[in-house]
């Protein structure tokens, strides 16, 4: 099934992500992430 809202992500090391967490997290494989860094008071 695909959304036509949906864009695709390409995961690189070393990167940053910027945008809704709701919205990045949900595109990431599992156990793909070893750090998050949140902003107060933003996170």
């Amino acid at each position: 099934m695909q959304n036509s809202n949906t864009k695709k992500l390409e995961l690189q090391l070393d990167h940053i992500y910027k945008g809704d967490c709701r919205d990045v997290l949900n595109q990431l494989p599992e156990k793909s992430v070893d750090l998050i860094f949140a902003d107060p008071p933003y996170n």
